[in-house]
């Protein structure tokens, strides 16, 4: 791991073949809860809490979110909400890329957590929804993939 200005390069090699996509490394595992799910039309009642996921940093994050992100509990708990409520306004102008993220959650490698978390995700991209939980000063926004430009989401 090196440092540049206020960012690690935590994947040097990742990073010169393939940009800011995520880094091998494994900063959490565990699981989400969405306690409101309930609240949410056509939601399926086993969509409340997702098991198997894992988060990994971009190849190049900021030092603080590279230490936030390290702090994570395993079982953590989301509101979901409209992404009107929480979408930066400065990506109104300028949409987000794969330089703006802090984390990449994926599913681990069972069938069954993949086909949750594609389920998660498709209701969040079909509702123009996100997941947001506060965790002491930050708080902590999940957004799909489907919400960057087409060469910076995710398969």
């Amino acid at each position: 791991m090196a440092q540049e200005n206020n960012s690690l390069v935590i994947d040097p090699r990742f990073h010169q073949r393939l940009g800011n996509g995520p880094a091998s490394e494994v900063v959490w595992n565990g699981s989400f809860e969405v306690v409101d799910i309930h609240e949410f039309p056509d939601s399926l009642p086993d969509m409340r809490l997702r098991e198997g996921f894992m988060a990994h940093p971009p190849a190049i994050v900021s030092r603080k979110s590279y230490e936030f992100s390290r702090k994570i509990t395993g079982d953590t708990q989301f509101s979901m909400q409209p992404r009107s409520n929480s979408w930066p306004k400065g990506f109104l102008q300028d949409p987000p890329t794969v330089n703006d993220l802090a984390l990449y959650f994926f599913p681990e490698e069972s069938e069954g957590s993949r086909n949750k978390y594609s389920c998660l995700l498709n209701y969040m991209d079909k509702h123009d929804l996100v997941l947001s939980s506060g965790m002491g000063s930050v708080e902590l926004l999940v957004y799909p993939s489907t919400l960057l430009p087409e060469d910076s989401q995710s398969e």
